[in-house]
């Protein structure tokens, strides 16, 4: 939302008690639903600050105040460890959790307001399955109440857990690994670092200890950018990604990196194995930086359409949401909606809510006015 707007409402129709939904943590906002309306605060910030868990606490009791409303359910993520569940939790009300990724793409429902199902595409840097393991690189068949998982990228370990996004190479040797290359090998791609350092990373990787699964788009997006770029740590959050996006040649045919789709179970899997194949025949070729960044975020915006076309053969929907902080990438972003359009998608984002975890809470609100969400 228009940081200058907040906390102006949204009309979220139904039967329901007035809600507090508590949004995410990195990016925090809050968002309050009663008669009709859901009103989304201004930016709150990384509650891991306590400047900003202040603030929030404050938000909290001020929104309250302005509207005159009483929360009497309180819509959380789902996140176990997520300072601002703990908040809902503290609050003693009826407690509703919500999938974070679900959240993401019904936040552009609502602005929208788009109440039929959809093809929910939500790319971030984590989001808590219900499975334990961490999300971010998503395709839902998904309503306002429901949301099923039909599509994401295969999973690869995340050594250190923090330290992989602090670090993004651990990141690049998790995803090489997975593809089946040796400590040799991996020491080959990456000459700048010591090899006493590879060495127990793939020791961790082996092990499993502190070493979640992800399905992350966001940490796909750093990984390559330290395979192709001297970019080893990051300061901020997005910066990887945000030196990929950089680079990408414009108006060039580059070409795009193919990634396999896999049938499991009847969820299909997005295989990078064939992407990183090509992208290390290129690197080893001598190709510039330019042009495999290119051709990677080109095969990404390629593969959103043809599982989208996949998923629109089994379930015969139309409308596709854009959703997630990994889309705030202008060539990303325009490149699929191009290709998706070109095939006949209506495409949805939000414009006027932050498409990143901003827009959180407003969807977590209008999931639980739906009657969706986990009770406690």
């Amino acid at each position: 939302l228009g940081r200058g707007k907040a906390p102006a409402a949204l009309r979220l129709p139904g039967d329901y008690r007035p809600i507090l939904a508590c949004g995410s943590d990195l990016m925090s906002s809050i968002c309050v639903a009663a008669g009709g309306l859901a009103h989304v605060s201004q930016y709150l910030g990384d509650l891991s600050d306590p400047d900003c868990l202040s603030r929030f606490r404050e938000t909290v009791d001020r929104l309250g105040r302005l509207l005159d409303l009483v929360p009497e359910l309180v819509a959380c993520d789902a996140h176990p460890d997520y300072v601002s569940t703990a908040y809902g939790v503290s609050l003693g009300l009826p407690l509703r959790l919500v999938q974070h990724h679900h959240a993401h793409v019904v936040a552009a429902m609502v602005e929208k307001e788009i109440n039929e199902p959809v093809i929910g595409v939500a790319f971030d840097g984590n989001g808590w399955g219900p499975d334990g393991r961490i999300w971010g690189g998503e395709w839902l068949i998904c309503d306002r109440r429901l949301a099923v998982r039909a599509a994401h990228f295969k999973v690869a370990p995340m050594p250190g857990g923090e330290a992989a996004i602090r670090q993004p190479w651990r990141m690049a040797v998790g995803y090489l690994t997975t593809i089946g290359l040796d400590e040799s090998r991996i020491a080959d791609v990456f000459p700048d670092i010591d090899p006493a350092d590879i060495g127990p990373v793939i020791g961790q990787i082996k092990s499993g200890v502190n070493t979640p699964l992800t399905s992350s788009c966001g940490r796909l997006f750093e990984a390559i950018a330290t395979l192709i770029t001297d970019c080893r740590v990051q300061s901020y959050e997005g910066q990887a990604a945000s030196y990929l996006e950089s680079l990408v040649l414009s108006g060039y045919d580059a070409g795009a990196y193919s990634f396999n789709l896999v049938d499991v179970a009847g969820v299909t899997q997005v295989d990078f194995a064939p992407m990183l194949t090509a992208l290390l025949e290129d690197k080893a070729a001598g190709a510039p930086p330019e042009l495999m960044a290119t051709r990677f975020q080109a095969g990404l915006a390629e593969t959103v359409r043809l599982v989208a076309g996949h998923l629109r053969d089994k379930e015969g929907i139309e409308t596709v949401v854009l959703s997630g902080g990994v889309f705030v990438n202008g060539y990303l972003f325009s490149e699929t909606v191009r290709r998706l359009e070109g095939d006949g998608f209506s495409v949805i984002t939000s414009e006027n809510i932050p498409i990143n975890d901003g827009g959180i809470s407003l969807g977590q609100a209008a999931i639980v006015a739906a009657g969706g969400g986990l009770p406690d």
